[in-house]
């Protein structure tokens, strides 16, 4: 029961005792904190990957945990964004590329940060030995992932950091049996050997919005756009090192997306040295690189129409 005495206080009394309230509070302000309704806080993400088409896929993939991201380009901007908002976020990602060469050090300079120590990191990288794993978890991060695009592993490592629990299955009502069986959809001709088809498909159920595939297909092809001109200017200027970065941030973006078959030709291709490039290498392989990432996006483009979520593609030439 709750009296007014009329003298700037209010009184919460009960059957056992009469609680004295200080002028300006309320019984609600003094009761247990058991007794009031909690709002569940949501946890933020800090995710660091220089790929547009990696970014944008790690981004719905945290949003669907229920998770509110915030994507930067690069590990120097997150860093900068995580000490003028240490207590914002409750989850780093960061995409070293490689740790051996060079990304373990921004890994160690994030662990020595006081603000992070509390907060728990996942490194992702391309390297897959077990020696690449040893030396993340060293430097301070909570899990070493690779091709965390291409299964359920990165769910389950943030879920075990977050105590996120798994949502519960929907139950939806039984179909109705139809009378005559339900022709399959006609195979893709194109996707053989291209496209990993599980992945591709799990992409076009990340998001129930046709625009999200569109866009992703729109980036894929934009930046590839952007690395064939970076490849041509490789070969003029005989950069065994541009070379190498155009096909490695291709590679990376047709991993994210299942192109197979591309991103083995990449993996293949990227690491012409600079004797090569002046004895007349890479013209050949700019030619057949460049055919592989047309039919690829024809075979996404296919495979996506089959499921109505994208209009039609044009294919990138050689010009860019």
């Amino acid at each position: 029961m709750i009296m007014d005495t009329g003298k700037g206080s209010i009184v919460f009394e009960d059957r056992r005792r009469a609680i004295r309230l200080p002028p300006g509070t309320t019984a609600r302000s003094r009761m247990p904190m058991r007794a009031r309704a909690r709002t569940p806080q949501r946890h933020r993400v800090l995710l660091a990957e220089h790929n547009r088409i990696s970014c944008r896929l790690l981004g719905r993939m945290l949003t669907r945990l229920g998770l509110e991201v915030v994507s930067l380009a690069s590990v120097d901007e997150a860093l900068q964004v995580f000490r003028q908002r240490p207590g914002d976020f409750s989850l780093v990602v960061l995409n070293l590329k490689s740790p051996l060469e060079g990304g373990i050090e921004w890994l160690r300079t994030w662990a020595a940060e006081s603000d992070a120590q509390a907060v728990p990191v996942i490194a992702l990288g391309t390297d897959p030995t077990p020696l690449a794993r040893e030396v993340c978890i060293r430097a301070g991060a909570r899990a070493y992932l690779t091709e965390a695009l291409g299964d359920d592993r990165l769910s389950a490592v943030v879920r075990s950091l977050l105590t996120i629990p798994r949502a519960r299955p929907v139950q939806e009502a039984p179909k109705a049996v139809p009378e005559a069986p339900a022709a399959s959809p006609p195979a893709v001709p194109e996707a053989v050997g291209l496209l990993d088809e599980k992945t591709f498909r799990s992409l076009l159920e990340l998001s129930p919005d046709p625009g999200f595939i569109e866009e992703l297909m729109a980036d894929f092809r934009r930046d590839g756009s952007g690395y064939f001109a970076r490849m041509q200017t490789a070969l003029k200027r005989r950069d065994a090192l541009e070379w190498h970065e155009a096909l490695h941030a291709l590679k990376g973006s047709a991993m994210g997306l299942g192109a197979r078959g591309l991103s083995q030709l990449c993996a293949r291709h990227e690491d012409l040295s600079r004797e090569a490039l002046r004895a007349g290498q890479g013209y050949s392989e700019y030619a057949y690189i460049l055919e592989m990432f047309n039919r690829t996006v024809q075979a996404m483009q296919s495979m996506a129409q089959e499921g109505g979520a994208l209009p039609d593609l044009n294919s990138v030439t050689a010009g860019g």
